[in-house]
């Protein structure tokens, strides 16, 4: 007896740790797909009189709570005869309820529909909207809905004012600041756009926000992100592409500060003026203000003619120019002779550079151009002491130039004749290359020289894409 009433409580015992792991442990999604059977409404025999065939489902969802889950996703249709049945679709197990459900064409016309209850239609259906369902663990549903052809009826009849659907494309979307102290969430004023036209916009708190506008899912977008004294963000995509991308993860953008700042290296060597600085910008119209570094200040007006910045320091060393103000209207930044020498530059402010130079002068060591994507040219004639250029991603640059005396190695070679190439490659274009080991024309050789994969991306760009390669391969 005693030993019958101990394996029982053992079973028990298993049996509830059995089931305090399973509570435990986070439901996986589980699969679920709809059958969608065409009611007819005549006496056509159930014979489908609509003569456009529908390519897709679109369908919303809410929780228990009322709360939208989903929001006129759309579901690929395959055709089973006179049904239609969904590509599989993803859900954490739990109760939800349709709240529409349309097949459309292509062009997101709507053929079919669900009626909603209290509608006219609502009666010619067993499971009018909203209509519940549930997503089990461990069990694929399929799940089976009556639609009814639209063409024939008026949208009040099926409880929707209008069957003019825009489909809408959510997006989870975080905004950091990067900052000394690292990362920060911030709030920011985002937009995307279509062919330069304005989309939709939104004013967003710090924090992961959820937003969704109109559109083919396959179509190119422009997300432009900003917040003041950073640098604007910009991200191509194909919202296809960036939500399997993603895996239902929120999309993170990093905004840099807007700086435009210089350590300037003055002597008396090579300078117009005893212990002079000066540079060249152009820009379109706008105010900025120079901190010299040594105490002093002034304000220039921008011009798309060009201004120069010209100043005398009291004595030969370091000093450190911070420019504020319209930076972002900076077209061109230009330091040639040696007049402009500086050890370091930061320009991830300058969104709007177009053309960026220095040449014949004491360079800085690593020229970072990430952020300026509107970038067209690059000039790097005797940098001294470049070891390294960074250049970004998006940007559709033509005219990258650089010649030596200079100190890039055989990899930063390569990194730049890499970032050249996978830029052309996502924006087919000519254009023109110099990687010259002297900016004189006479006795020049290629720089590095590149490795043997490099060379073969220079090959290509020069036989598939039509760019001029100098010194010639």
């Amino acid at each position: 007896m005693k030993k019958s009433l101990l394996w029982l409580v053992l079973l028990f015992m298993s049996a509830f740790l059995q089931m305090c792991t399973d509570e435990g442990e986070p439901f996986a999604p589980e699969k679920i797909q709809f059958t969608c059977v065409l009611t007819s409404l005549d006496n056509t025999g159930g014979r489908l009189q609509n003569v456009d065939v529908p390519a897709s489902l679109l369908i919303s969802l809410e929780n228990n709570a009322g709360a939208p889950v989903i929001t006129l996703k759309e579901l690929k249709l395959l055709r089973v005869g006179d049904s239609f049945m969904t590509e599989p679709m993803e859900l954490t197990p739990g109760y939800y309820k349709i709240v529409d459900f349309l097949l459309v064409t292509d062009s997101n016309k709507v053929l079919y529909a669900t009626p909603k209850r209290g509608s006219t239609l609502a009666k010619a259906v067993v499971n009018p909207l909203p209509y519940g369902i549930s997503v089990n663990k461990n069990r694929v549903s399929n799940i089976e809905m009556e639609v009814i052809d639209v063409t024939q009826q008026i949208p009040e009849d099926f409880g929707y004012t209008s069957f003019l659907i825009n489909t809408v494309n959510p997006l989870k979307l975080s905004v950091f600041t990067v900052g000394d102290q690292g990362y920060s969430l911030s709030a920011s004023t985002v937009r995307i756009l279509k062919d330069d036209a304005v989309v939709k916009s939104w004013s967003l708190p710090a924090g992961i926000n959820l937003i969704s506008f109109p559109g083919n899912s396959e179509d190119t977008f422009l997300l432009e992100v900003e917040r003041e004294g950073y640098t604007t963000y910009r991200k191509r995509f194909v919202y296809s592409e960036l939500i399997s991308s993603l895996n239902n993860l929120p999309l993170k953008v990093y905004l840099v500060p807007s700086l435009f700042t210089m350590l300037a290296y003055v002597d008396e060597e090579y300078n117009t003026f005893r212990f002079g600085f000066e540079i060249r910008l152009h820009g379109e119209s706008g105010t900025i203000n120079v901190d010299w570094g040594d105490g002093s200040h002034e304000v220039f007006e921008l011009s798309i003619v060009g201004i120069d910045l010209i100043h005398q320091y009291s004595a030969k060393g370091n000093y450190s120019i911070n420019v504020t103000g319209d930076i972002q209207n900076i077209t061109s930044f230009h330091s040639f002779y040696g007049i402009g020498r500086m050890d370091a530059i930061n320009v991830q402010g300058l969104s709007a550079l177009k053309e960026f130079t220095i040449g014949l002068s004491r360079s800085p060591r690593v020229i970072d151009l990430t952020h300026n994507t509107n970038l067209i040219s690059v000039w790097l004639p005797a940098a001294l002491n470049l070891e390294e250029l960074q250049l970004p991603e998006s940007a559709i640059f033509t005219n990258i130039s650089i010649s030596g005396p200079t100190k890039l190695t055989v990899g930063a070679v390569d990194q730049i004749i890499n970032d050249v190439y996978q830029s052309v490659l996502d924006n087919s274009r000519s254009g023109n290359l110099t990687l010259s080991s002297n900016w004189i024309p006479e006795d020049v050789t290629l720089l590095g020289p590149p490795s043997a994969v490099s060379l073969i991306k220079l090959y290509e760009l020069r036989d598939n894409y039509a760019w001029v390669i100098y010194p010639d391969l």
